[in-house]
């Protein structure tokens, strides 16, 4: 426990050590502040490519002063210990989704309950203002660069879910709380993370994913696939964060350049995923996909199933002194106001 609270604390004064301004005697330049930045995914992924264009705009208006070494894949931190090794300072900042920690982030569990966002774009406002509304204290051990989401979520599968019933007791992967909608709507979830997906449906041992159309494409999962189910009850959420120790180290300036940066970045990141989702529907029709598009009448009854999970939330809220209903209420007014 000593070794590894010491090695914890050695990294930590490491990367805090690479934020120091180094001069260059031989061209008379200061070279830049070197930052890590952790991700469970590739960067041609959807995520990938949403904090790719963040970082490479951070480093153009910081005119070279700092400079972000990605790890891609899972390469430096995974899925399970990318917020802690944040903290721990392992990598300097980095970005996960919520859900990958069931319990972990409990208020913001709300971000990913089918609320039924029309888009990313919209998502994106909703949880960015209702996070400065009430900053989490979850998310308080470290600087919380920008969080987004991702385009509405659908189900592919190699048999046809036409209507609430072909969910009965069906393999879908899952994780999350995700995976509480698929059990609360008939399903029988099955987690995995991403990169496993393709031959868990190549073999059968699942019989259909649930998440946002970009993986038919970026991961190839719409060529083990025969039938697209059109929802979108909801959206998957995600966390991009620093050390804080990391930010408090950065010259003021380039902290304010960061947090304006950051705001200015929620409806990109929204419309960046937006035409990522026409992409991957796009790749779908092309390998000969079935699009099913539920009727208002069937949406209207899967949404009454998933309704169960918001009371739920409210009351695993209450029960942690948590604002749970005051939360999920803001949500949904945002909602309405970013969907006219």
């Amino acid at each position: 426990m000593k070794r590894r609270t010491f090695m914890a604390l050695l990294i930590t004064a490491l990367a805090v050590a690479l934020l120091v301004d180094v001069y260059d005697s031989e061209s008379g330049t200061t070279k830049p502040i070197q930052l890590s930045f952790a991700s469970f995914s590739p960067p041609t992924s959807a995520a990938g490519r949403v904090s790719e264009r963040w970082l490479n705009e951070i480093e153009k208006r910081a005119e070279g002063r700092v400079k972000f070494n990605r790890f891609w894949g899972g390469t430096l931190l995974g899925g399970k210990n990318m917020y802690e090794g944040i903290v721990g300072g392992i990598a300097n900042s980095g970005v996960n989704v919520i859900g990958y920690i069931p319990g972990r982030f409990p208020l913001l569990e709300a971000l990913d309950l089918p609320i039924g966002f029309p888009s990313a774009e919209v998502a994106n406002r909703v949880i960015w203002d209702a996070y400065k509304k009430f900053k989490p204290k979850e998310l308080a051990d470290t600087k919380v660069l920008f969080l987004f989401a991702c385009s509405p979520c659908s189900i592919w599968s190699k048999v046809p879910i036409r209507k609430l019933e072909d969910m009965k007791n069906l393999e879908i992967r899952a994780t999350g709380f995700t995976a509480r909608l698929v059990q609360a709507l008939g399903g029988t979830p099955v987690a995995a993370p991403q990169p496993e997906v393709y031959e868990m449906l190549l073999k059968g041992i699942v019989k259909g994913t649930w998440s946002s159309l970009d993986v038919l494409k970026s991961y190839k999962q719409a060529d083990v696939t025969k039938y697209l189910t059109i929802n979108g009850l909801y959206v998957s959420s995600f966390y991009a964060v620093m050390n804080l120790n990391t930010f408090n180290s950065l010259p003021l300036d380039l902290q304010k350049l960061v947090d304006d940066y950051s705001d200015e970045y929620v409806g990109i990141a929204g419309r960046i995923w937006d035409g990522i989702h026409h992409e991957g529907l796009q790749y779908a029709k092309d390998r000969g996909l079935e699009i099913i598009t539920l009727s208002s009448g069937e949406l209207d009854r899967w949404k009454k199933g998933g309704r169960t999970l918001l009371d739920d939330y409210v009351n695993r809220m209450k029960a942690k002194e948590l604002p749970g209903k005051e939360f999920l209420d803001e949500l949904i007014r945002l909602k309405e106001k970013y969907s006219r």
